[in-house]
C-alpha cells in the first residue's frame, strides 16, 4: 500500500491529526457498526486509541488508515471497533447494586425457589467488556445460590468486541481492579501471577461467553432472571437505546431484573417503568413483553 507524507508537518515522529472530515468517516462507520454515537468531544479518544495502529500499519494520516478500512472492510473495521470500544473497568464496580442482588434479590429467589421448586437462575451480562461484571457476579451466586443446594446457575457473557472477549475468557484480572473486592467475597479469587487474580474454578463454570452485537435483533433466548447492561447505553442516541433495551425487556422474564449504569436512565424508555432503586429496573409480574 502507497504510504502518504505526514500532513501540516515534518516531524515523521509527530502523531497525526485527524480531521473533521476523518472523524465523521469514523463516527458514521462506528454508529453503522455498534450504535455508538461519537460525539466530537471524543476526537482526542479516538486519536489516542487508534493512533498506535496507525503506526502499527506503517500509515501517517487518518486518510490513508480510512483508505486501509475501505480494502479490509470485515477485518479492519473489527479491529476498529475493538481499539474504541475497549475500557477499563474493574471487579464489583458500583457496588451497590452488588449489595441490592446479596441482600434484595438473592433472598427473593431463594424464596421463590422454596416455593417452586425451580433453582434455575440465568443472567445475562450484557457489554460485559474484559470479564470483570461476569465474574463479579459469578463470585456472589456460587456463595449465594450454590450448586450443592440444587441451584442451576448460568450466567452468559457478551459482547462486540473479540480483543475483549479474549481476556474475559481467561476471568483473569490485574491485581488493581480488584481493590473493590469486598471482604465476603475475596476468597472466590486466586492469586494467577504476582499482580494478577483469577476467578476460581468452581465460580468460573458458571460463566459462558459468546460474541454479540446489541444491535442485532437474535437476542438469546428469553426469561432471564436478571440483566446488566451498565455504562453502555450513555453512548447510544435516544432511538439506538430505546431499540436495544426493547430487546433486553423482552428477554427477561416477568419479575426479572435489568441493572443499567448509575449516570443513565431508563425513564421514557420503558414505557411507564420507573426504578425500583436507582439504575435497577424490574419487569412486573404477569407482564411478557
Amino acid at each position: 500500500m502507497e504510504r502518504e507524507p505526514p500532513s501540516k508537518t515534518d516531524d515523521p515522529n509527530a502523531p497525526p491529526e485527524l480531521g473533521p472530515r476523518e472523524f465523521e468517516q469514523i463516527r458514521r462507520l462506528m454508529e453503522a457498526e455498534t450504535g455508538v454515537h461519537l460525539t466530537e468531544a471524543k476526537g482526542a479518544l479516538v486519536m489516542a486509541r487508534l493512533g498506535r495502529r496507525l503506526r502499527e500499519l506503517g500509515l501517517r494520516s487518518y486518510r490513508a488508515y480510512l483508505a486501509h478500512l475501505k480494502a479490509n472492510p470485515g477485518q479492519e473495521t473489527a479491529e476498529l471497533v475493538d481499539r474504541l470500544l475497549t475500557n477499563e473497568t474493574r471487579l464489583f464496580r458500583e457496588g451497590w447494586q452488588f449489595d441490592y442482588l446479596e441482600h434484595t434479590i438473592i433472598p427473593q429467589w431463594r424464596r421463590e425457589a422454596s416455593a417452586s421448586f425451580d433453582r434455575g437462575l440465568r443472567i445475562w451480562s450484557a457489554a460485559c467488556s474484559t470479564g470483570e461484571e461476569p465474574a463479579s457476579i459469578a463470585a456472589v451466586l456460587d456463595m449465594r445460590c450454590p450448586a450443592a443446594e440444587g441451584y442451576r446457575v448460568s450466567i452468559l457473557a457478551t459482547d462486540i468486541s473479540n480483543r475483549a472477549l479474549a481476556a474475559a475468557r481467561t476471568l483473569t484480572f490485574p491485581i488493581a481492579r480488584a481493590k473493590d473486592v469486598p471482604a465476603a467475597y475475596q476468597r472466590q479469587f486466586e492469586e494467577a501471577a504476582p499482580d494478577r487474580v483469577r476467578l476460581r474454578p468452581q465460580a468460573a463454570r458458571l460463566v459462558s461467553f459468546q460474541a454479540m452485537n446489541l444491535l442485532s435483533p437474535a437476542v438469546p433466548a428469553s426469561n432471564f432472571d436478571l440483566i446488566l447492561c451498565r455504562n453502555v447505553l450513555i453512548y447510544f442516541p435516544r432511538e439506538t437505546k430505546r431499540l436495544v433495551i426493547d430487546h433486553m425487556w423482552r428477554a427477561l422474564k416477568p419479575g426479572g431484573f435489568l441493572f443499567v449504569g448509575h449516570a443513565e436512565s431508563l425513564v421514557g424508555v420503558i414505557e411507564g417503568q420507573r426504578p425500583v432503586k436507582p439504575a435497577i429496573y424490574r419487569k412486573p409480574p404477569g407482564v411478557k413483553s
